[in-house]
């Protein structure tokens, strides 16, 4: 089945008898003869040169084993002109008396044990010639044993691999259904694949666009798709998209962008349809749907397309790359020739920047595909009903998905809406408890007020006749830009003033104006309440209106803040020295983040809220790059139900909770219907309360330390100078780094101020680590500054390896951590592993891992299982069966294995490309994918079992088939 032909040396044997008889033939042949005729007379005769017996191969003394073949070859001059000619050929063996005749001998023929072949040669004149060799015919083995898959896993019912069953799942109709929580592995393409490597690909004439599920959903659960084809250099190459369905057939939601990850939140239980679609290129894919998605799979969601998100129908941001475009005219005139021929008209023309562009949802923007490729025309091929306004979304995200494939542009993204993040309530409560709670009167006790310092509040506005806050604002500007939902009636203008944004009468949160008197409320002045910060000044600059407002109008606030190029063709007298963004939505904005970046490198300091969902999901503008994202905490002190955590916190503050407490109290308004307002009080809840909080305390020390700025932040939050910890010792997702405190901040402040330097910190990259199924990573740890070493690592788990993978001399560099579950009780663990620098800083890593019970480990699938032994460095495939599919898993049996060390895999080939365990196919190898070892075979080897999962952090870990990875391919399979 799997000869191996050795290349050796001839070798010839002549037995004695054949040897004396030839030389006494040419005695003969040389005696007188007188009755012979003379020679001038007689032809001489052809004399008969024994046949020589060769045996080809092996050499003395090789191994065969059972199966192989030994060549023999015989010839010799029998004819009559002296012509070679062959032989017949015998052969016998003098271990268990074997007999045959022939070119060649199976060693399947022989016993096991070392062997005298005799081979003889006998031409047609009866000469006979011989060889004889010794072999040593060794055994062959075989192995079998079972393969398991975690209980979650299933396989797409209609892979490209003709040898699996074969269940459509195209549509509602036919949805396949799913348990929860699931990891499907599977395969789409939206071309046909034009046979594939085999030749019998089984859409090679029709594609397969769209896998349908169907799944019973709880609140609060993840859904998460990841492309295994996609291509970073490429990422519209081979593209897939993610969409949820209503038990009735309604589309409900989206992730259509264009990076490798798309993922969806669920809000609400239910059952719903969950639809997979190739919008471009051919790809397996993983589909994890759980209770959250593990920090180690989850990769950047900034591309992500939602049409459950708000935004602004008809409309996209978009950034152009320079040198792409004609250089015609200026750059605002080759913003808006640009956006011409992409089927655009520019709203803004600020060159290097995000400009606000609009289209008509009944026209084709460039690039957009149409027919068939309409993501409207694969809704109705599905079976899907969509609402006009939903219908709208999506075609908007179409035009905004397709500008993105145009060459000159950087990036489009829709213009999210954003609203104010606090939970109104009309409650008036006279208590400013929020003060003492983060030592704000202790501050003052330092004689420190603020002075000098300009906070940008960019919100709603201001009511700027409030008499606690006359005095304390400088001049800002309005940066609605939709007259329609502005509520003053007009577009931008210089004056911030907040008319209201509520539909009744009283119902106007007027929350800009709350924020700002909890950061710079007048004091002292026999009249309503303090501010944290009561003589530094306030800046209004207003982007929210009736409707909330857009990433547009916030990124112009952010630079007018910052006192760089924006909308309104005008700068501050003097820039922010803070900003402060108690507003979010979820879905990250590139065009946020480049102006928060913008604004960060201009010395500015962000501040934003964390968001009131009480989830740990992405919430744009706090989770952004250099942005310090604030929590909530009650007056009990722990965190309120409503706020955001995660790993993005940074730190915490009051926020109330008015279920508790009474909640935060600070200036307001009161609107009459009429278009008149009154200055009022109000107590209100959220992370938009907390928020002002740290922008309060950063503004008392900016007024000691004027060099204050985001570095020296990060500094102080990361060695804890600025915070009491709270919650789990060290920084958490709850609090982050602690409860903010005005004292330590100040004298944080005094200390720099006085010459002080600030000590570095050290940072680990991730944070948090979920080993999932795998048992190794690498993490990252690096210093704020040269000076800092690596002085110690505390790892609290017994179970938890950390090696150091490539540091430099001060430590700095990868670890490599490793989990070994041998011996745990099945449930779920978590650890920390601190590393702690020479002067004490710390950096925590939190790790989770899972230990499932024994009945845990099977009852899933993952389709059609290709077992394979490879050769000992797993460079070659030396056989391949088909695993079947048995009650508690795979069974496997190879047989005829030679004796020697082996590697054993397994994997499914969903993309029918002849090779297994490519991106994201299910892969296992023996005793562990993590670290597959040598496998010594010179018995008959029964019970093996390892496990085969799909490919869901899409990253080889074995060091021995690494290089067979890094190809993307592993191990090419024998035709079938």
């Amino acid at each position: 089945m799997h000869t191996i032909f050795r290349s050796t040396r001839l070798v010839f044997f002549f037995s004695k008898s054949v040897a004396i008889s030839i030389v006494c033939f040419l005695l003969m042949a040389c005696s007188s003869d007188k009755s012979s005729p003379p020679a001038s007379s007689v032809s001489p005769e052809i004399q008969n040169a024994s046949p020589v017996a060769r045996i080809v191969n092996p050499e003395d003394g090789s191994a065969f084993t059972q199966g192989d073949r030994i060549l023999f070859s015989g010839a010799g001059t029998d004819s009559e002109d002296g012509t070679l000619s062959n032989a017949s050929l015998a052969w016998s063996s003098n271990l268990d008396g074997a007999l045959g005749t022939g070119t060649s001998l199976s060693t399947t023929t022989l016993s096991v044990g070392t062997h005298q072949i005799t081979l003889t040669a006998t031409d047609s004149k009866s000469a006979t010639g011989s060889a004889v060799i010794s072999i040593v015919i060794a055994p062959l083995f075989q192995i079998s044993g079972t393969i398991s898959t975690a209980g979650r896993n299933t396989a797409d019912g209609d892979t490209n691999d003709p040898y699996e069953a074969f269940m459509p799942n195209n549509d509602l109709a036919t949805a396949q259904k799913l348990l929860n929580p699931a990891t499907v592995s599977g395969f789409l393409t939206k071309s046909p694949t034009s046979g594939g490597a085999s030749g019998n690909d089984r859409f090679a004439i029709y594609p397969d666009e769209d896998d349908v599920f169907q799944i019973t959903l709880a609140a609060g659960q993840t859904i998460y798709l990841q492309t295994a084809d996609w291509l970073e250099q490429d990422s519209t190459a081979n593209d897939l998209d993610l969409y949820l369905i209503d038990s009735q057939g309604a589309l409900l939601d989206s992730s259509f962008g264009t990076g490798r990850a798309e993922q969806l939140n669920i809000s609400q239980g239910g059952d719903f349809y969950i639809w997979v679609n190739a919008y471009s290129g051919t790809s397996n894919y993983v589909l994890t749907i759980s209770d959250a998605v593990a920090d180690s799979q989850t990769e950047t969601t900034k591309e992500n397309l939602n049409i459950g998100d708000e935004f602004i129908v008809g409309q996209a941001l978009v950034k152009l790359q320079d040198g792409k475009f004609a250089a015609t005219g200026n750059s605002v005139n080759r913003i808006a020739l640009a956006a011409t021929s992409l089927g655009l008209r520019a709203e803004t023309t600020i060159p290097g920047r995000a400009n606000l562009m609009t289209f008509d949802l009944d026209r084709k923007a460039a690039g957009l595909v149409s027919g068939s490729g309409s993501i409207l025309q694969a809704v109705q091929r599905v079976g899907i009903y969509i609402a006009p306004e939903i219908a709208a979304k999506l075609t908007t995200l179409q035009h905004i998905k397709a500008l993105r494939k145009q060459a000159g542009v950087a990036f489009a993204e829709p213009n999210r809406i954003r609203h104010a993040a606090f939970t109104p309530n009309d409650n008036f409560y006279s208590q400013q408890w929020d003060f003492p709670v983060i030592n704000v009167p202790n501050a003052w006790d330092l004689a420190d007020d603020g002075s000098g310092a300009i906070v940008a509040v960019i919100d709603s506005g201001v009511y700027l006749d409030h008499p606690d806050l006359m005095g304390q604002l400088v001049p800002g500007y309005d940066f609605v830009s939709d007259p329609a939902g502005s509520g003053d009636g007009d577009g931008i203008d210089n004056h911030p003033d907040d008319p209201g944004d509520g539909a009744s009468i009283g119902t106007s949160s007027f929350h800009g104006t709350h924020v700002a008197g909890t950061i710079a409320a007048r004091t002292n002045n026999s009249q309503g309440v303090a501010g944290i910060a009561y003589n530094a000044r306030i800046m209004p600059l207003r982007a929210l209106g009736a409707l909330g407002g857009t990433d547009a109008d916030i990124a112009q606030c952010i630079y007018y803040s910052a006192g760089l190029s924006n909308s309104s063709g005008t700068l501050p007298s003097q820039p922010a020295h803070i900003i402060n963004m108690s507003l979010g939505g979820p879905g990250q904005s590139q065009t946020l983040a480049e102006a928060i970046k913008a604004a960060r490198d201009a010395g500015v300091i962000v501040i934003a809220a964390a968001g009131n969902e009480s989830t740990d999901g992405f919430y744009s503008p706090a989770d952004e790059e250099g942005v310090i994202a604030v929590s909530a905490v009650g007056q009990d002190g722990l965190k309120a139900g409503y706020s955001n955590f995660g790993p993005y916190i940074d730190v915490t503050a009051p926020g109330g909770n008015l279920l508790n407490d009474p909640g935060i109290l600070s200036t307001s308004a009161q609107d009459d219907g009429t278009g008149l307002r009154a200055p009022a009080y109000k107590a209100m809840q959220g992370t938009s309360m907390a928020a002002p909080h740290m922008s309060g305390v950063m503004a008392l020390m900016k007024s000691v330390y004027p060099a204050l700025g985001p570095d020296a932040l990060d500094a102080l939050l990361f060695n804890n100078q600025i915070t009491t910890d709270i919650g789990a010792a060290g920084r958490d997702d709850l609090y982050g780094y602690g409860l903010i405190d005005a004292v330590q901040a100040v004298h944080a402040a005094q200390q720099l101020s006085g010459g002080g330097s600030l000590p570095g910190y050290l940072t680990v990259n991730p944070i948090t680590y979920d080993f999932g199924s795998h048992s190794e990573t690498v993490v990252k740890v690096q210093a704020s500054n040269a000076l800092l070493r690596i002085a110690q690592i505390v790892n609290e788990a017994a179970w938890l390896t950390v090696t150091a993978q490539a540091v430099n001399d001060r430590g700095l560099g990868d670890y490599h951590l490793q989990v070994d579950r041998t011996g745990l009780t099945p449930a779920r663990y978590s650890a920390g592993v601190e590393f702690v620098a020479d002067n004490n800083q710390r950096s925590e890593l939190r790790i989770y891992m899972t230990v499932l019970p024994s009945g845990g480990k099977t009852g899933g699938t993952v389709g059609l299982v290709y077992v394979l032994l490879l050769n000992e460095d797993a460079t070659e495939s030396l056989h391949t069966v088909e695993a079947v599919s048995v009650a508690n898993g795979y069974h496997f049996s190879i047989s005829d294995i030679r004796s020697g060390n082996y590697r054993l895999a397994a994997g499914t080939d969903h993309d029918n490309d002849q090779y297994v365990c490519d991106s994201g196919e299910a892969c296992g190898a023996y005793p562990t994918m993590d670290n597959s070892l040598p496998l010594l075979v010179n018995s008959n080897l029964e019970n093996l079992e390892f496990m085969v999962n799909p490919d869901t952090q899409l990253v080889p870990k074995d060091a021995a088939i690494a290089k067979i990875f890094q190809k993307k391919k592993w191990l090419p399979l024998q035709p079938r």
